[in-house]
């Protein structure tokens, strides 16, 4: 309520915008394959891989949603992560409901995906982290091009 209302002849996807959405999904589409076929060179069964690949996926999309408080500034402050408790309490719930996807034998029988080992939520956490930390980066090259102050 802050700003100013939008122009109401700008376009709803801007160039902006529109680098942004592709920028974060070629992320998460690298991510995500990479780590199915990492998962499959180590042999595992392609039910373990592909539950590993939807959990990246879904924990890359919740680090993102981090990085959307502030679309340019940064959003490493207390405000910009926990300012919003029905973020927090949505991506509590998302955690619980991927628990389920991945343990609940009834998901597994639905989706064809199996239990994975502990290891494999650090390089899942690790890689929405990284999604993370690459938008905070690309947001600050953006301020640092257009002579905002980072």
């Amino acid at each position: 309520m802050k700003r100013p209302p939008r122009d109401p002849q700008e376009p709803l996807l801007n160039a902006f915008l529109i680098w942004r959405t592709a920028f974060v999904s070629v992320l998460l589409v690298i991510g995500v394959l990479s780590m199915f076929v990492w998962m499959q060179a180590y042999g595992v069964e392609d039910e373990v891989a592909r539950t590993v690949a939807v959990n990246a996926l879904v924990f890359g999309e919740i680090f993102y949603l981090f990085n959307c408080r502030y679309l340019r500034q940064p959003v490493l402050s207390y405000k910009g992560l926990f300012g919003n408790r029905y973020i927090l309490m949505a991506i509590s719930g998302m955690v619980v409901l991927q628990i389920l996807f991945t343990y609940a034998p009834f998901m597994n029988l639905w989706f064809r995906t199996a239990p994975i080992q502990p290891e494999a939520w650090g390089v899942i956490v690790g890689f929405g982290l990284a999604v993370f930390v690459l938008v905070e980066l690309e947001k600050r090259l953006f301020r640092s091009r257009n002579g905002a102050v980072a």
